[in-house]
């Protein structure tokens, strides 16, 4: 196509330029002079911290970078006589070096502007994304109106044409999927548009429940919980599981403790299945209670914020009973193909699938480490099933260091199916600067990994990135889906595509909200014979499986699971300083409880 323009429109929120004590009193969501506690010093410790603050003198403005908050009040701090602080009950920002450290109070410290905000809770995100989402059609005039604006052709040198390119593109068909019926057995069907219901199909494979109690945290009324928990187990035997209706207990706990709590709960009810957990305001909670009982106790748990326990739909209930049923061993669905054993390049030979992610501490925090994540298909043909492991590694470190992540996924499919013959690698979180280095480090782990499970065991391997994070966006000229975006399945694999090395971009899911954007996957390395269509076709295929809904996704299922699995690893973490009490504290990754470890609990 020769060369090209790609611009696109992006953003982002940023801070208010405003005085720090202002902005601590409504990120604390409160105006009161009291002190913080301890959990609010934490909180706001961390978010002030890296943050260029300016101060003004009499003559000039000096601007700082904070290191963090005083553990003392400014009350019992020493300031010159002439100054008398607002508040004495808060603490001071910390400025200077860690060795000579200096203190300034809060209202003397504006936020310095033009700094990106990290959105730090749900209803932010939310807000920020209603506001950032342009339907297709509108994203597409601004960006044609910004390329008019630019006046590019004013050079006589470069002559931009004011039109978008038009480029070729097709539409894979979607996959059969199968559920069960308790009429006709298993029944396949084909989606529409990229999505289906759960009218009149059950679990392929149900799970079972029946030890299972219900925790509150939240300070609620026990008996609307009772119900709405009851409305959660009718769902999931509607859908084919076997769960006692009857909770062996139904207690509201104070949100303190809850370490203690939830091992007490462990001790009097031995081989509890399932625990519900009604979560309180205070989000710290949830990583602690994600902590315990994924690595201490050893306890499935599903937890529910109060709104939904108040504002329960029918499409909340469906999506619960999707997550249960995996969380306790079953399976929900599975691609007819792959079922039939008809399914290209997986069906033919003992296949593994595995997803790979390196996810990274928010910017500024240097003391946490980055999360590797490796998940992989233990349930040969079917590929439902997905096994997590994960690591801690040096902060910032993009490639995977720890060759047991691949080893004991290996170990655990060679104990069930015997050695794989074929692994597909699906690996997220890069970008094209790295390929080569990324190749060469977690191949090699690979490679290493299978040589310690037998001599000469060398089975073929494909490896494809996959990118999410890139400016492309792909706008229909004929049909389109109900959001006005392109249709699920758009493939494009020329033109716009390295012409060097097999790439494509797939855009796997219909639009919900705004304009879509195509996943862009390069394979940089293959000993299984992929043709472009064959590769095309499995990787949408794998879109499909995504227990936790009834849609595609916009990536590989396998991936999104290795993302989940890093996040919950970044819980633990949060969790056991939230218990602590420590902000900055290197802390240990903790392992996964010996029960949990082969069954989907981080859905």
């Amino acid at each position: 196509m020769g060369m090209s323009l790609n611009l696109q429109m992006s953003a982002r929120a940023y801070y208010q330029p405003t005085l720090v004590y202002d902005f601590t009193r409504e990120f604390l969501g409160r105006d009161t002079s009291g002190p913080l506690s301890a959990g609010e010093h934490r909180k706001v410790a961390k978010a002030v911290k890296g943050l260029k603050v300016e101060v003004d003198g009499e003559n000039y403005t000096r601007k700082f970078n904070v290191l963090g908050l005083t553990t003392e009040p400014l009350g019992d701090l020493r300031f010159v006589e002439s100054y008398t602080p607002l508040n004495l009950n808060f603490p001071a920002i910390l400025i200077g070096t860690a060795i000579s450290p200096k203190y300034i109070p809060m209202e003397l410290c504006r936020i310095a502007p033009g700094q990106s905000y990290p959105l730090t809770n749900r209803k932010q995100a939310d807000r920020f994304h209603m506001y950032a989402c342009d339907p297709p059609l509108h994203r597409k005039n601004n960006i044609c109106m910004t390329v008019r604006d630019n006046k590019y052709n004013i050079n006589s040198l470069v002559r931009v044409t004011e039109q978008m390119t038009t480029i070729d593109a097709r539409v894979l068909p979607p996959p059969a999927i199968t559920y069960y019926s308790s009429v006709e057995g298993l029944k396949d069907f084909i989606p529409v548009n990229g999505q289906w219901t759960l009218t009149d199909k059950n679990f392929v494979n149900a799970g079972t429940v029946n030890r299972w109690g219900i925790a509150n945290f939240s300070r609620r009324n026990i008996y609307g919980i009772g119900y709405f928990c009851g409305k959660v187990v009718q769902m999931c035997r509607k859908m084919g599981m076997v769960f006692n209706p009857i909770p062996m207990f139904q207690r509201s706990y104070p949100p303190v403790d809850i370490a203690k709590i939830l091992k007490d709960i462990k001790a009097e009810y031995h081989h509890l299945d399932l625990l519900f957990v009604i979560l309180p305001d205070d989000k710290e909670v949830y990583a602690i209670i994600k902590r315990v009982c994924e690595t201490d106790i050893g306890v499935i748990t599903q937890c529910f914020r109060h709104r939904n326990v108040e504002e329960v739909t029918n499409d909340y209930l469906e999506h619960v009973a999707l997550k249960i049923n995996v969380k306790v061993g079953g399976r929900n669905t599975f691609l007819s193909a792959a079922h039939n054993r008809t399914l290209r390049y997986v069906s033919e030979v003992f296949t593994i699938i595995m997803g790979a992610d390196v996810t990274h501490p928010i910017p500024g925090d240097r003391s946490s480490p980055s999360i590797a994540a490796v998940v992989a298909s233990m349930d040969w043909p079917e590929l439902t099933r997905y096994r997590a492991m994960f690591s801690a590694q040096s902060n910032g470190m993009e490639i995977i260091q720890d060759e047991r992540l691949i080893r004991e996924q290996l170990l655990s499919f060679y104990q069930t199916h015997g050695k794989p013959e074929r692994i597909i690698y699906y690996r997220d979180g890069v970008g094209d600067s790295q390929f080569r280095r990324l190749l060469d480090s977690e191949l090699g782990l690979i490679r290493k990994a299978c040589e310690s499970l037998a001599e000469n065991y060398r089975p073929n391997v494909t490896f494809i990135v996959m990118i999410k994070r890139h400016n492309t966006r792909l706008f229909p000229s004929l049909d389109h889906d109900s959001s006005g975006n392109v249709l699920p399945g758009t493939v494009v694999d020329t033109q716009i595509c390295n012409p060097t090395d097999f790439n494509f971009f797939l855009c796997s899911h219909a639009g919900i909200k705004g304009t879509s954007r195509p996943a862009h996957y390069y394979l940089l390395h293959d000993e299984n014979g992929f043709t472009a269509d064959g590769l095309e076709r499995l990787t949408y295929d794998l879109c499909y499986i995504c227990v936790r809904g009834t849609r595609s996704i916009s990536i590989v299922a396998p991936v999104y699971y290795a993302d989940l699995a890093a996040y919950r690893a970044r819980c633990y973490i949060e969790g056991d300083r939230a218990e602590r009490q420590v902000a900055d504290e290197l802390i240990e990754l903790p392992a996964i409880h010996e029960d949990l470890r082969n069954v989907m609990f981080y859905c």
